[in-house]
């Protein structure tokens, strides 16, 4: 199983019927939603981002009870992810939107 990193995101839907809170990303586990500021945290495989281990090295964690909490990632890195997620997922629209706070 590939390892996993929490991110925090934008929130999207409005919680009703047919506009359920989700987050742009093809794959994850929902941590934590936060409607009032708009932000979801969500454990997202590496894999998914198309990032590794040594990319994370200069990254700073916020530590959690969960595992570290990447709110800011390097331009690098997020445009890194952007790319692979546009690559891998052709013609859906997915985005890594870090909220940070």
């Amino acid at each position: 199983m590939a390892k996993s990193i929490l991110v925090r995101v934008k929130l999207l839907g409005s919680g009703t019927g047919g506009d359920a809170y989700r987050v742009n990303l093809p794959t994850y586990a929902h941590i934590h939603g936060d409607v009032t500021d708009g932000y979801a945290i969500v454990s997202i495989p590496l894999d998914i981002l198309g990032l590794s281990d040594d990319d994370l090295k200069g990254e700073t964690p916020h530590q959690t009870t969960e595992g570290p909490l990447y709110m800011i990632l390097s331009d690098d890195n997020l445009k890194k992810a952007q790319d692979h997620l546009d690559s891998a997922y052709p013609d859906k629209g997915h985005a890594l939107e870090l909220v940070s706070g």
